[in-house]
């Protein structure tokens, strides 16, 4: 839980180095975007030389739920890309989904107005679309199945191992919730509305930050400034603090 979230959302740093703020080393190598759609969701994976960078997942919207899993499928290329707008416009990428139609897709007669629409928000970047069995495209389908807050707990622990270890020495630095995390480890895990499940703390099924200024701050700025936040405004920046802290 981040104390006054909203408020210290207007003290967010962008950072001018793009290398050093988003742990990206080669700007150089092709980026790669793996995708999946499923019933009631879509999801892909910010990839770049076999490291995944970032992770997106989403329900869909109601209107969309009816859609054929081709256009679940297009429609997970298109928000990928509009979430990643920041990274893939710079140079070539590949997006890898087991959709074997979207290959040809800017070579196929468009039967809507929906998809006509979508491909026209494709045109100007410079992609490859490439085959992926279902089989082997486990965590893109994984993610289509999951929450905003899931999916930012899962790029804490595999894309920010440090910024995880940091938010459990935040608990010490804050002498409240260094009492709760004592007192919910000696009583079996629960204390009050807090729980301990051996790895984090949180309240109401909502990860812990303890109150510490400078280190709240480095928080936001890798939700809103990362290639997991997207570049989200205030607005989007606050919704993910309220979903997993």
């Amino acid at each position: 839980m981040v104390r006054n979230s909203s408020c210290i959302l207007l003290g967010i740093a962008i950072c001018s180095d793009f290398r050093t703020c988003f742990g990206i080393t080669g700007l150089l190598q092709d980026f790669v975007v793996e995708t999946d759609a499923c019933g009631g969701g879509i999801g892909a994976v910010l990839m770049q030389q076999g490291q995944p960078l970032a992770y997106f997942g989403k329900a869909l919207a109601p209107k969309h739920v009816s859609l054929s899993i081709y256009e679940k499928e297009l429609l997970d290329v298109v928000q990928v890309v509009e979430q990643w707008h920041q990274y893939l416009e710079r140079g070539k990428f590949i997006v890898r989904t087991d959709q074997q139609s979207l290959k040809y897709l800017l070579g196929q007669k468009l039967k809507t107005p929906l998809q006509m629409y979508w491909i026209a928000k494709l045109l100007g970047y410079d992609s490859e679309i490439q085959y992926k069995k279902g089989n082997d495209n486990t965590m893109a389908d994984v993610l289509s199945r999951l929450h905003d807050s899931q999916i930012l707990q899962i790029s804490l622990d595999t894309s920010s191992p440090e910024l995880m270890k940091e938010i459990r020495q935040s608990w010490d630095l804050d002498s409240d919730i260094a009492s709760v995390f004592t007192q919910a480890k000696e009583k079996g895990g629960v204390f009050h509305t807090y729980t301990w499940d051996g790895s984090y703390l949180r309240k109401n099924n909502r990860l812990v930050v303890g109150n510490v200024a400078a280190f709240k701050n480095k928080l936001l700025e890798w939700l809103h400034s990362s290639p997991q936040g997207g570049h989200s405004g205030i607005q989007g920046t606050y919704y993910k603090v309220k979903g997993l802290f």
